[in-house]
């Protein structure tokens, strides 16, 4: 009896303590593609859908991205849900080629007119437990913490299931 209770205790502790860390908010700050340097953080209080991506993947869920921002528009989202297109430049942060990626990105945010975040060093990664050389989409809660994350091309079940965290991250 005494060791079915140790053994719900230690599994009850375990539980609490994977739900409080899965919770933990995350920050990082990077270049933007105007020059500037901007923090996750400043956008607590909505939910955030990070769209991160090396040169090799931009196109890999561009259907994803286009339902996003239908989803976005058709819910009247525009203040509550921030989509964040985050470069992974990882291994091009020497001369010319930083120079060289830094250009060709501002060209690409200027056409779409966005602001695409640059990542160096690989933070992102770090950070949101994505994968290098491919595309990721992580969903951040209002709250700072990742509450959904999917790597590589995502199919029409797994966009429904991002819209879905998206819904139930507001």
């Amino acid at each position: 009896m005494k060791r079915t209770l140790t053994a719900l205790a230690l599994a009850f502790a375990l539980v609490v303590s994977a739900a409080a860390h899965a919770a933990d908010p995350v920050d990082f700050t990077l270049e933007t593609s105007s020059g500037s340097s901007e923090a996750l953080a400043a956008y607590r209080g909505k939910v955030v859908v990070v769209f991160y991506e090396d040169r090799h993947h931009t196109e890999t869920n561009a259907k994803v991205k286009e339902a996003v921002a239908r989803y976005g528009l058709e819910n009247k989202l525009q203040d509550k849900v921030v989509v964040l297109a985050v470069a992974n430049l990882k291994g091009y942060d020497f001369a010319p080629a930083s120079t060289i990626a830094r250009q060709a990105i501002r060209a690409i945010a200027s056409r779409f007119g966005i602001s695409i975040w640059l990542d160096w060093k690989g933070i992102v990664i770090d950070k949101l437990g994505v994968q290098d050389s491919n595309a990721n989409v992580v969903v951040v809660d209002k709250n700072g913490a990742p509450a959904w994350k999917k790597s590589g091309r995502l199919g029409d079940a797994e966009q429904r299931d991002l819209l879905t965290a998206v819904s139930a991250a507001l």
